[in-house]
């Protein structure tokens, strides 16, 4: 967090589910007065599609299919 803030660059955090990642976007973005920005990534997404294409609703739904063996990644 101290280098994202120091080089004013963006933070992005991986880890398994429940480890407090979006907690600390929470935290940061209403210390600093700014906007957080979640994005969902799931197996197979690149980062065209991350960056570029971004739907949280589309994701959101694409998950829940993979998780649910609907759809293969």
């Amino acid at each position: 967090m101290y280098l994202a803030l120091a080089m004013q660059r963006p933070l992005l955090l991986e880890g398994e589910a429940g480890v407090g990642k979006t907690e600390v976007g929470k935290t940061l973005a209403r210390l600093l007065g700014g906007e957080l920005i979640r994005l969902q990534c799931y197996e197979g997404i690149d980062s065209a599609q991350a960056l570029y294409e971004w739907d949280y609703a589309k994701q959101l739904l694409y998950t829940r299919a993979l998780l649910a063996g609907e759809v293969r990644a």
